[in-house]
């Protein structure tokens, strides 16, 4: 028996337990399988949301694992854009433990009708061949040669000599799950980076790679985060005449998720700034939400350091937003975001401090009551951290979660003087 599995027979004996797991893991079921089949069928989140007449946040939203506002009928058209049938049924909690138990990226994927081997093959058939190994089995060999062929690198990443299961993914996913099987310890991890960077050093030299080759490789990078991606990252980055003449528009996307998680010191510090306050980055398809991100993924130390690196960027995004209205921030995500990454009280005071200085107040009051007051215990924590002068302040934010809260103005300044410390 898992560990999970006779954690959750033990603690579901709590009837309000169960019933608050079962909505969260609903809520992540859900958010999840929506996501890994968009990837699976090679969407992005804008060709999901044409195809069922919304716009990109709208997926973005219901891809958040906090979301939890469904409306069946948009289940219902993302389930037939996707190819697939909407199940929408009452269990036994058993059954929750069991899924919990179960619950993994693979068991998330679901095929295409025509690929359906229930409709159109016999199960009596021969069995395919389990992928994973599969593809280990030519890329693991192939990472420990000395002087290995890129040519063959490019080949998986353009979709070629992949395990025989369809092509419903993008061809990156295959590298990284053979990867990612082997411990750390293995150094496959480090090898396959060799090989990413030595590919896209030939670019430099003048060799020309397919648009899905680049893309492939940023992919890899972004996964696999290290000094050797860092660095010509980096650098490529600092050369954006020479990288946009050699770079594929369609690739860009990549190459900035690439640099973001790469990251190795603060010099893009002021680069992500300006990203925020211009609302575009100097060459790379880049918001302001970009920006931030960039600001989030520096290196954390120290972290009060970063901790004022990321008031200073809330504030920006603020400005932002007021200055130019129709720009997507969704200041609950943000704030989701941030929560994820830190898991403290002293961000959540942070988070309080710097967002109530900004021009979003009354919304600040909503996303920061919204993500944080659902732990009582941290809340207790962090109203005995606070002044009393701040702790009225705290405790209206607490009383008004979903609704807003009306401050006179001088009343507002002096509050938001007080908690920047003014």
């Amino acid at each position: 028996m898992s560990e999970l599995r006779e954690r959750l027979l033990s603690e579901f004996s709590d009837e309000t337990y169960r019933k608050e797991y079962s909505e969260q893991f609903v809520n992540s079921l859900l958010a999840a399988q929506i996501s890994t089949i968009r990837e699976q069928r090679g969407l992005s989140q804008s060709a999901l949301a044409e195809k069922i007449d919304k716009q990109q946040p709208a997926i973005s939203r219901i891809e958040n694992v906090t979301y939890g506002r469904w409306n069946v009928q948009t289940l219902r058209e993302i389930a037939s854009a996707l190819d697939c049938w909407l199940d929408i049924r009452l269990e036994s909690w058993g059954k929750l433990v069991s899924e919990a138990d179960a619950f993994s990226t693979d068991s998330l994927r679901r095929t295409r009708y025509e690929d359906d081997p229930l409709i159109f093959g016999s199960e009596a058939q021969a069995p395919v061949p389990d992928p994973l190994r599969w593809m280990q089995k030519n890329l693991l060999p192939w990472l420990r040669l000395e002087n290995a062929d890129s040519g063959q690198m490019a080949r998986w990443l353009q979709g070629l000599d992949l395990p025989p299961v369809g092509d419903g993914e993008p061809s990156f996913l295959w590298i990284v799950r053979a990867v990612e099987a082997e411990p750390a310890e293995a150094g496959y991890r480090e090898l396959l980076v060799e090989k990413v960077v030595a590919l896209l050093s030939q670019a430099e030299s003048g060799t020309r790679l397919a648009a899905e080759v680049f893309s492939g490789a940023f992919a890899l990078l972004a996964n696999f985060p290290s000094e050797k991606g860092w660095e010509l990252l980096k650098k490529w980055n600092a050369e954006p005449l020479r990288s946009k003449k050699m770079l594929p528009e369609g690739c860009l996307p990549a190459f900035l998720s690439a640099l973001i998680r790469n990251q190795r010191d603060a010099s893009l510090e002021d680069e992500w700034m300006d990203t925020i306050e211009r609302g575009v980055h100097k060459w790379l398809p880049a918001v302001e939400l970009d920006g931030f991100e960039g600001l989030k993924a520096i290196p954390a130390s120290p972290m009060l350091g970063r901790i004022d690196v990321l008031s200073k960027g809330l504030r920006k995004l603020s400005v932002a937003k007021q200055q130019r209205p129709n720009t997507f921030i969704d200041l609950a995500m943000v704030m989701e975001g941030l929560k994820n990454s830190f898991e403290s009280v002293f961000l959540a005071e942070m988070l309080l401090r710097a967002g109530l200085a900004t021009g979003w107040r009354t919304d600040v009051v909503d996303a920061w009551a919204e993500v944080f007051t659902s732990d009582p215990k941290a809340m207790e924590q962090l109203l005995e951290r606070v002044a009393l002068q701040e702790r009225r302040v705290i405790s209206s934010v607490v009383g008004a979660h979903k609704t807003a809260v009306s401050i006179s103005a001088p009343q507002e300044a002096h509050e938001a003087a007080v908690l920047v410390g003014a």
